[in-house]
């Protein structure tokens, strides 16, 4: 995706143009207000998996199909260790994607791309999995994989669903 520069040079969005927000929300009854971590990523991967059923009437070829499941998953890489590294209020990105006890907490993920300044976000995401990588005379780099329940962009517009109501 390009974006035109003022100075009239296109260029190609990065991942540095992109800010990643997670967010732990509270609920009505907590007295503890979200926990939001800006983390400056250094590599996120996001996927879309729609598992699609093939119908088949007594035909070798298939007649129909089924959308049996739509997922949502992906990598968030960031440099530095969860130990160590502190995000703006001072918290490690741990602090927010798991409970005191480990237990992977939801949060949700918004993406603000700078080309269209849109957010995208993805709601009730879970981590499988975190892990590191020290080299020696290198910086360590921490990588956690997650998996959400739903993306805003796959959601119709209310303006479009009332628009068609009206009609």
């Amino acid at each position: 995706m390009a974006k035109q520069t003022p100075n009239g040079i296109d260029r190609i969005e990065s991942a540095a143009n992109i800010s990643l927000v997670l967010t732990q929300g509270s609920t009505s009854s907590d007295t503890d207000e979200a926990k939001v971590a800006e983390v400056p990523i250094s590599r996120l991967d996001t996927t879309k998996d729609i598992e699609i059923e093939e119908i088949r009437e007594s035909s070798l070829k298939a007649t129909g199909y089924s959308i049996t499941a739509i997922s949502y998953s992906g990598t968030m890489m960031f440099k530095g260790s969860t130990l160590t590294r502190k995000f703006s209020s001072g918290q490690s990105i741990n602090d927010v994607v798991y409970d005191k006890n480990g237990v992977p907490v939801p949060v949700s993920i918004t993406i603000t791309h700078d080309i269209n300044g849109e957010p995208e976000n993805y709601q009730t995401v879970l981590v499988t999995s975190d892990s590191y990588e020290v080299r020696s005379e290198e910086v360590t780099e921490t990588a956690f994989d997650w998996v959400a329940m739903d993306r805003t962009s796959d959601q119709p517009d209310e303006e479009e669903e009332t628009d068609g109501e009206e009609q």
